[in-house]
């Protein structure tokens, strides 16, 4: 068959495309478009979702009670967010220590004052500062511990600043425990109340807890996408595959009632942990404050713990009135913790 007049010049011209060799039927090809269309449901799901669950919850914190020997700070992360913070210091005089205090999703650095009052009758300086997107700080997308770690890392480098080398620990709940896990930092102590271990657990749990048992099944096909979302790697979002990596000595807190972080989680989140560790069960607790459910046995509880780990820190105490700088000594850094891609 003679080729047309008009395809002479064009190389190819007149013979049939791969397409077109499939010729498929117009139904079918319809039906791969719908296919294809509904592949980007998951991700503008998780992008909708994670916009919703996460959004920004700015509360108001009252002013910082006149009692207390402190002040109101300005903190500057390293991807440019605004972090609002307190900053308290014993009445006596003498810094012997310093804990950064991280408060639970929805909550304010308020939620940890009453931790504060006790830490620093014991000789402590403490920090309390408002995770972004919460409290006073910028009012900016907030995760369940991932996207907080630059929050922790600027929280640390103004604590350090300020107390110089004194012994140092992280008393975190909930979020803020993840948040501190994640961060991977360079402390004598870790305090973790009421932390989750892996993100896809903790979706499973408060699907069940809001709509019952049958829910549960779906925590893969929404953990996935609303991970997505907040363009984190689902994997990434496991503290206890973290904890497993963190020598440093650590208290681990849960409430035996909780039935969002159930207190066999807990337990594995003891086991894994290597090096020095205590476990403290809560009996009775669910998912709560652990110092408003038990305050005079967290104070010797927690008291007790890092009195214990701070004493073998050889490190002169720090009056209030010097300004020093540095950073705190560390009993367990080890040179090869992973970087949160390097954790599965």
């Amino acid at each position: 068959m003679a080729m047309p007049a008009a395809c002479v010049a064009r190389p190819g011209c007149g013979q049939r495309t791969t397409v077109d060799a499939l010729n498929l039927d117009p139904r079918v090809k319809r039906l791969l478009l719908i296919a294809l269309g509904l592949s980007f449901v998951p991700a503008i799901f998780g992008w909708l979702a994670a916009q919703w669950v996460f959004r920004p919850n700015p509360t108001v914190v009252s002013a910082l009670p006149g009692d207390l020997n402190g002040e109101a700070l300005n903190l500057q992360t390293a991807d440019n967010v605004a972090l609002r913070a307190w900053y308290l210091t014993p009445p006596q005089g003498a810094i012997s220590g310093a804990v950064l205090l991280l408060h639970c999703r929805g909550c304010n650095r308020g939620s940890m004052l009453d931790r504060a009052r006790f830490l620093v009758t014991q000789g402590y300086a403490t920090l309390l500062p408002d995770f972004r997107g919460e409290g006073g700080s910028e009012p900016v997308l907030r995760g369940m511990g991932l996207y907080e770690v630059k929050d922790v890392e600027a929280s640390l480098a103004e604590l350090h600043k300020r107390v110089g080398e004194v012994p140092l620990a992280i008393v975190g709940r909930s979020k803020g425990a993840a948040a501190a896990v994640y961060a991977h930092p360079d402390v004598d102590a870790l305090v973790l109340e009421s932390m989750y271990s892996d993100f896809l657990t903790v979706v499973e749990h408060r699907l069940v807890e809001r709509f019952g048992e049958w829910s549960g099944h779906l925590a893969p096909l929404i953990a996935g996408p609303l991970a997505f979302g907040m363009e984190v790697n689902r994997h990434q979002a496991v503290p206890i595959g973290h904890l497993a990596t963190i020598r440093t000595p650590a208290l681990i807190i849960g409430g035996d009632r909780d039935s969002l972080v159930p207190w066999s989680e807990t337990q594995a989140l003891y086991d894994v942990k290597p090096g020095e560790k205590a476990l403290w069960r809560l009996v009775g607790a669910g998912h709560v404050d652990a110092y408003r459910f038990a305050p005079l046995a967290w104070q010797e509880q927690v008291g007790g713990f890092l009195r214990g780990v701070f004493s073998r820190v050889e490190i002169d105490p720090v009056d209030t009135d010097e300004t020093t700088s540095g950073s705190a000594a560390s009993i367990a850094a080890p040179s090869d913790v992973p970087r949160l891609s390097d954790v599965p």
